[in-house]
């Protein structure tokens, strides 16, 4: 059984919503090497996240001063040197962004712009239902008629 078949199966059976609780109970039903596994499917993600972090991070010049350099100059070369040495992806590779060229830079607002298109599509779905909870007087997402929620899904995602 793969670790996204043990996750699906914790999810179904025990109702899990919490990502911490899931993984604390999938942890106390590992052995050293499926532990060593799931490390090898998740490392991947959490550097991509604390590297995307890091990337965020650049964007604000910080103050730091060094012996005999004024406040501002240090901080834009601190700066500066943080941004270039940025890693992110580029067409399914990673590079630092001060080694990207134009083609690669417009590559990563070409992604970014799909995310976000993908984050506008949500957020209708979002919104729909909310309108339609409004409209139906429904409390909650389950109070609403299971064939007029997907039908409103289903016409969404059109």
């Amino acid at each position: 059984m793969t670790l996204s078949q043990k996750i699906e199966e914790l999810v179904a059976k025990d109702r899990l919503r919490d990502p911490h609780t899931i993984a604390e109970k999938l942890i106390a039903d590992m052995n050293e090497e499926q532990l060593r596994l799931a490390l090898e499917v998740a490392l991947p993600t959490f550097v991509r996240e604390v590297l995307s972090q890091v990337r965020r991070d650049t964007t604000t010049p910080t103050r730091v001063r060094a012996a005999g350099q004024s406040t501002r100059v240090g901080a834009i070369r601190d700066w500066h040197q943080r941004l270039l040495d940025s890693v992110t992806e580029v067409n399914g590779s990673y590079k630092h962004l001060g080694e990207c060229t134009r083609d690669d830079v417009l590559a990563i607002a070409g992604s970014r712009r799909k995310l976000a298109e993908l984050n506008r599509r949500a957020a209708q779905k979002y919104e729909a239902l909310a309108t339609l909870m409004n409209d139906h007087d429904a409390t909650t997402v389950a109070d609403l008629p299971a064939e007029l929620l997907r039908q409103t899904l289903e016409d969404l995602a059109t």
